[in-house]
């Protein structure tokens, strides 16, 4: 049965790296892990069924209307303004800041603030073990004019305390409090566990976070060009997207938000893949991003360890290596898209490309805070992999379910881990590891992947790159060749390849699929059609860029810049519609901001960065 999902454009994600939550447009919490993990079982899962699944709403009694809905600049604290014809009401929504050691990260605050005779209707309604079974709910007393509430089932306890005027009744058959709000001022405190004795007022909160947000902006987001909101925001969302404990960034924060309404491509992203992480990084690097880098730098290391020859494509936020894919029987789905998964089976595929990304993201975090020894022989280590693999096949960048391939990008990243080590090993720039020979051998390897990859990889008679050898299906993964170097954005063969994936696979506005799904030529080995990939058809945008066709370029993102809506968030995809079209796919989508970040400054740099080819092979 399918059930009424609130609209995938109208979250609001909040977060502080540890914590995050998503509020949609009719002021409810709808999706919040319960746990202190971004995979952690869901105690508020209504975006993955209905109500009943569990949510937390604050809105005005009676009719009204949405004045404004906002982020404060420069933070991750969201602001809604409700009017009605009693009055006004303000909501200030956000998950706290904290110093480590000295609070629980696990907090979501929201605080009311009332004008005229205006009452808001109030429904705490957790739901544990992903929305499954209902707590037992108690008030434990009030201390410090707070008034607290304990909901519990075995050993998970979510605990709420209510600071000002709520006339809030407990609901022991639904586990659940409802009531109204009124007065001037309430503040509302979640906590993820017990909680504490004695809880900080929310404007000392409020402030914290605020700075904090602001901090972040000032010190790691050096653009100031036309899109520079849109910019920052990216970057926050990317930053939202760390976790903190461990340095990992995950791809993005929800599972099986669908990317074909109804059907089955709806996955679990809340965990950390290597490729991904690199383009993420890439982009707040590219964005002046410091923050973050030692300790995803760590955590790589500490993660793969000497294991590099059985890398996977992917970890669990705390570096594990099984993410079992099981189904959530008990959820209906985002408006009946089902099955709602836990865990990837991807995790099992081959994919030649993740020795080229994490080398990539060791060399981009390098040039901004330096090489260690330890990262240095990482490279080195993934290099000498890929070299032994190159010739094989492999599910390729989008994990394809329908068999192994020659993937053409595949091969080039296999190339890109070794042109980096050959770089790396000439330099001198780290003296245990400088070794002319070495760099020399390797280049020979690099540039024997290029030949191949130009031999078989590229269609003479279409005139472009292929998605793989000794077939003519295109891939928008291609337009990525000029971003790591493989080759000018202006060669002939390059120019012929974007033209070529303009025509294929872009729609009028420039949205870009990623390659054609079942019913058209090309098959993934899964039923039903996705949206357009919205990382994708950043690509096209810098590649655009690149080759001096601005204005193409500019009217794409003008275009992109309105999916992201007031907040200026994005999920995987969208999928254009009569109606003005609607978003698709896990959300907010690391994918999606890190590709805006790096065409936003394509755009302000009028593609001064060209990248490098390698060698001189033809």
């Amino acid at each position: 049965m399918k059930t009424t999902s609130p609209a995938i454009e109208g979250f609001a994600f909040l977060s502080n790296s540890h914590t995050s939550a998503l509020l949609d447009a009719s002021g409810a919490v709808s999706y919040m892990p319960g746990g202190d993990r971004p995979d952690s079982e869901l105690v508020f899962a209504r975006a993955l069924g209905g109500e009943e699944n569990g949510l937390w709403r604050i809105r005005p009694h009676g009719e009204c209307t949405v004045e404004s809905r906002r982020y404060l600049p420069d933070t991750m604290i969201l602001e809604t303004v409700w009017r009605s014809a009693k009055g006004k009401a303000t909501v200030l929504d956000y998950v706290p800041n904290t110093r480590p050691g000295s609070d629980a990260p696990g907090r979501l605050f929201r605080e009311v603030r009332l004008q005229g005779q205006i009452a808001m209707d109030f429904e705490f309604c957790p739901r544990f073990h992903d929305g499954h079974t209902v707590p037992e709910v108690a008030q434990v007393g009030t201390a410090h004019r707070w008034a607290r509430w304990r909901f519990q089932d075995g050993d998970q306890v979510v605990s709420l305390a209510v600071q000002g005027l709520a006339s809030l009744a407990m609901d022991p058959t639904d586990g659940a409090l409802r009531g109204t709000v009124y007065g001037r001022t309430t503040a509302f405190v979640m906590t993820l566990g017990p909680d504490l004795p004695r809880p900080m007022a929310p404007s000392g909160r409020r402030k914290t976070t605020r700075d904090r947000g602001r901090r972040w902006v000032a010190g790691n987001v050096s653009y100031e060009g036309r899109y520079a909101e849109l910019v920052k925001r990216s970057m926050l969302t990317l930053d939202g997207l760390r976790y903190a404990p461990t340095g990992a960034y995950i791809a993005a924060a929800t599972t099986s938000l669908p990317e074909d309404l109804g059907g089955v491509r709806n996955w679990d992203y809340q965990h950390h893949w290597w490729r991904d992480a690199e383009i993420t990084l890439d982009a707040l690097i590219s964005g002046g991003a410091g923050e973050g880098l030692e300790s995803w730098r760590r955590f790589a290391l500490e993660t793969i360890g000497d294991n590099v020859a059985g890398v996977q494509i992917m970890c669990g936020v705390g570096g594990e290596q099984e993410l079992p894919e099981r189904v959530i029987e008990h959820l209906a789905g985002y408006e009946g898209s089902r099955p709602v998964r836990r865990g990837n089976a991807a995790i099992e595929q081959f994919q030649l490309d993740v020795y080229g990304s994490i080398a990539h993201a060791f060399v981009r975090i390098a040039s901004k805070v330096g090489w260690t020894v330890e990262s240095a022989r990482m490279v080195m280590a993934l290099a000498r992999v890929a070299e032994t693999r190159w010739t094989e096949p492999d599910s390729g960048l989008w994990e394809s379910r329908g068999g192994l391939k020659h993937h053409t990008y595949s091969k080039v990243m296999a190339g890109v881990a070794l042109d980096r080590a050959s770089e790396l090993a000439a330099s001198g720039v780290v003296p245990e590891l400088h070794d002319p020979r070495e760099a020399g051998r390797l280049r020979a390897v690099a540039d024997l992947i290029r030949t191949d990859v130009l031999t078989h990889g590229f269609d003479s008679e279409q005139g472009s790159f292929t998605q793989s050898y000794g077939a003519p299906d295109l891939d928008a993964a291609l337009l990525r060749l000029p971003l790591v170097g493989f080759i000018e954005a202006s060669d002939p063969r390059m120019v012929g390849t974007l033209d070529a994936l303009m025509d294929e696979l872009a729609d009028d506005r420039g949205f870009m699929l990623r390659y054609r799904t079942p019913g058209d030529r090309s098959a993934d080995g899964l039923p039903g059609h996705e949206g357009r990939f919205l990382l994708c058809s950043f690509w096209l945008v810098e590649v655009l860029a690149m080759v001096g066709r601005g204005k193409e370029a500019v009217a794409i993102f003008d275009g992109l810049a309105g999916v992201a809506g007031g907040l200026g968030l994005l999920s995987e995809e969208f999928q254009p519609s009569q109606n003005g079209g609607r978003q698709l796919g896990n959300f907010p989508q690391a994918f999606s901001h890190a590709g805006l970040v790096r065409a936003a400054l394509a755009l302000h740099r009028s593609g001064a960065w060209k990248g490098t080819s390698w060698g001189t092979a033809a």
